[in-house]
């Protein structure tokens, strides 16, 4: 990134916590959630979409179509766009039960790695799994300028806005412009 910036990674109600209390310049969320309930003014600079994660080694069952999910035992993660995948599978009345709740992506993916009947849903962005809810999960990534007044923070989120969508997409994200990840190729006249 041609800035230089210090990134601190947390869950979305932590961050929310910090912005509130002004110590950070940006407020990035995973799901717009927080954004849409207390009225705060965000800018989607890409999208990601939730997998199913297992211990793939002990799983048995192929899962192809939601109904395959029925009755599966769940890790889940405060806070998270797993909301997504929940009120997917209870929309279509398809009972599942969670056994565990965590603060943590990573925590999920080690307890369901541990086990051989639990499963997890997170970020495609950063784990690989069965896109079986792919489209029912997709959400946008944000950024919300808690220190607007700063212009650093503003060049900083229209960077993604524009030419970072290419970074955005290096790092597994879904790019709002994907016109913008493409390569330019110089043509040559002879």
């Amino acid at each position: 990134m041609p800035f230089e910036v210090d990134i601190y990674s947390s869950d979305d109600n932590s961050a929310y916590k910090l912005a509130k209390k002004g110590l950070i310049d940006i407020l990035a969320l995973d799901d717009p959630q927080i954004a849409f309930k207390n009225d705060l003014d965000f800018r989607v600079i890409g999208y990601d979409n939730l997998v199913l994660v297992s211990n793939e080694m002990s799983s048995n069952m192929k899962i192809k179509q939601m109904k395959d999910l029925k009755n599966l035992e769940f890790v889940s993660i405060e806070g998270t766009a797993q909301r997504l995948a929940w009120s997917t599978l209870d929309e279509n009345n398809i009972p599942y039960k969670i056994i565990k709740n965590v603060k943590s992506e990573f925590d999920a993916f080690k307890i369901v790695q541990n086990s051989n009947k639990l499963y997890t849903f997170l970020n495609g962005s950063y784990f690989k799994g069965n896109n079986v809810l792919k489209e029912e999960t997709k959400h946008a990534i944000s950024l919300i300028a808690v220190n607007s007044e700063k212009k650093e923070v503003q060049e900083f989120i229209e960077y993604f806005l524009n030419d970072g969508q290419k970074l955005i997409s290096r790092e597994g994200f879904i790019p709002i412009k994907p016109w913008k990840t493409k390569e330019k190729k110089m043509k040559l006249s002879i």
